[in-house]
């Protein structure tokens, strides 16, 4: 993974390692993706599994970057942005997003941790899940064929969330997310954080995501989104 970022330096940004596998944190991420993500969990809601599906964003979906394009889109209609406005808010969105994806596929092959999948069905190799080792666990969504650590889709929603939350300067905006995956649902929200938090968490409902990294994702891409905001299409404040 060697793709140069547009905005950031990318070691600047990268997230700390995982937790070693003999550590407790692993344990217990083990523990809850285990009981929370597995496909017929008694423990997960009805809505977390509805949550888990609406954003799955897999390949044939506006995947997560298009997801928040599209969320943009209505804030945008309803704030009625000048073009100069909109093209500025759409610059820093995707540059932010895009050193944000950058930077989680640098960290998932840099560190290169397995997947709930492979972590559960082979726990009996690490002493400190030996305990937990299930071969037969499956998953509420398919695993993605790349590494776990970090979230893509957590980075990209830290980047898209604090781009928006900070353009628009309000800690609340109430709006309605459609889905590719469901088109007949939709969800509502009143801050993009709280968007970007759920769809982090749809990552450990669907069984594909340790909640560490769902974690540290949010704050990578956070972090990257808040260096472009700050150094980038600075607004033109002359009269």
């Amino acid at each position: 993974m060697n793709v140069r970022p547009f905005c950031i330096h990318l070691e600047s940004f990268l997230p700390p390692p995982p937790p070693d596998l003999n550590s407790r944190a692993y344990r217990e991420a083990v523990e809850e993706v285990k009981l929370w993500g597995k496909q017929d969990s008694p423990l997960r809601t009805q809505e977390q599994t509805l949550i888990a599906k609406f954003w799955k964003d897999f390949g044939y979906s506006s995947t997560p970057p298009g997801h928040w394009n599209e969320i943009a889109q209505i804030i945008t209609n309803q704030k009625n942005l000048t073009p100069i406005k909109e093209a500025r808010l759409f610059a820093l969105l995707n540059l932010a997003m895009t050193d944000a994806g950058i930077t989680a596929w640098k960290a998932k092959f840099k560190y290169h941790l397995w997947r709930p999948i492979d972590a559960i069905r082979n726990a009996n190799q690490v002493p400190s899940t030996v305990k937990l080792w299930d071969p037969s666990w499956k998953p509420l969504l398919e695993s993605p064929p790349h590494p776990e650590y970090i979230s893509g889709h957590a980075c990209y929603s830290g980047a898209a969330s604090t781009i928006l939350s900070e353009y628009f300067a309000e800690e609340k905006t109430r709006f309605v997310a459609k889905s590719d995956s469901i088109p007949d649902e939709h969800r509502i929200f009143s801050s993009f954080i709280a968007c970007a938090e759920e769809i982090a968490n749809s990552r450990l409902w669907g069984g594909i995501h340790f909640s560490f990294s769902n974690k540290k994702g949010l704050i990578c891409g956070k972090k990257i989104a808040q260096f472009v905001s700050a150094q980038f299409f600075k607004p033109n404040l002359s009269p």
